[in-house]
């Protein structure tokens, strides 16, 4: 087992001792020098902007354990946001782990114990942590991190490939391969008349219709920019992987003059129409909303079309040759 090398890795990240909630993936580097199974090693972890940090600790047979500090006091505040003090020392970190010979990789637990309080006048202690899982691999192997193929979403794991997105431990299973139509935004979460959270929602359809939806809650604004961060990556990753190169082509084919129909909309190169309005480009004004796009005319008033982000299927893919469009008339 040769550890001194480069290495790149992901770990789960967890909160509570009784009842974790995830938290999603964090991904980092790490140079690992191994002597007489003595590790040193510094490293970054890239989810946190770079963030340095160095490790020291052993291996032995297949088992590795190292301590993991930053050069700073790492924290999260009440809601979820990730922060640092340049004023006090890192909280040690506790990884331990298992060398897997066929895989090329470690996987293992980490733990940080964040109090320990005596029970009475017993020698028992009750302990507050934080844990969760952790792989690495050698960057040498050629693993690509570019983006992340599993998210723990409210205990659930998604998992995207180049070809499928499927929950791996959902009671009921569901997947969906090549799915051709996205469509995603941001709703309240109300009970009578009142907003308790945020619900993130993307929503994705394959050419048989089924559908396949994802859903990311925050109440009363607890861990919410975290958790809009996870919304973002989880489109990111979609997008490049289904959407991308396939919402080029067809802007390139409207561009060469081929009318595209997405849903009810139909878009030549001359005006945009659903079956009860058409408007030209020449004469259109466009008003982005939180949750919704409005065509307007500017010569009448009473015409328009309401993109709606929730509703309407590859809203994506209409925005971007509105904003073409709208360029152009700028130009």
């Amino acid at each position: 087992m040769k550890l001194t090398g480069h290495w790149s890795g992901q770990y789960t990240q967890l909160v509570g001792s009784t009842q974790p909630a995830p938290l999603g993936l964090e991904t980092f580097e790490v140079e690992i020098i191994e002597i007489d199974g003595t590790l040193t090693g510094n490293g970054k972890d890239t989810s946190l902007s770079d963030e340095p940090f160095t490790i020291s600790g052993f291996c032995d047979n297949k088992i590795i354990s190292f301590v993991k500090k930053y050069n700073r006091l790492i924290y999260q505040d009440d809601e979820g946001n990730v922060l640092g003090n340049n004023d006090f020392e890192s909280i040690e970190i506790h990884y331990s782990g298992e060398y897997n010979q066929d895989e090329e990789q470690i996987a293992g637990t980490w733990e940080i114990i964040l109090s320990e309080t005596q029970e009475g006048l017993q020698d028992s202690y009750t302990e507050q942590i934080e844990y969760g899982e952790w792989f690495m691999k050698k960057s040498d192997s050629q693993t690509i991190l570019h983006h992340k193929d599993t998210f723990n979403i409210s205990g659930n794991q998604l998992s995207i490939t180049d070809s499928k997105i499927h929950w791996e431990n959902k009671l009921i299973d569901k997947t969906i391969e090549a799915p051709t139509q996205i469509r995603y935004g941001v709703s309240p979460i109300e009970i009578d008349m009142f907003t308790i959270g945020t619900n993130f929602k993307i929503q994705l359809k394959d050419i048989h219709s089924n559908q396949f939806n994802i859903s990311i809650k925050s109440y009363l604004g607890i861990g919410k920019d975290r958790k809009y961060e996870l919304y973002e990556s989880l489109i990111d990753n979609l997008w490049d992987r289904f959407f991308s190169q396939n919402f080029a082509d067809m802007i390139a084919n409207w561009e060469n003059g081929e009318t595209l129909e997405i849903g009810e909309l139909r878009i030549d190169s001359e005006s945009i129409q659903n079956n009860k309005v058409k408007i030209k480009f020449d004469d259109m004004k466009i008003l982005s909303k939180w949750d919704h796009i409005l065509i307007n005319s500017q010569s009448n008033l009473k015409q328009f079309i309401r993109i709606q982000y929730l509703k309407d299927w590859n809203w994506p893919l209409i925005s971007e040759i509105l904003n073409r469009k709208a360029e152009q008339s700028a130009k």
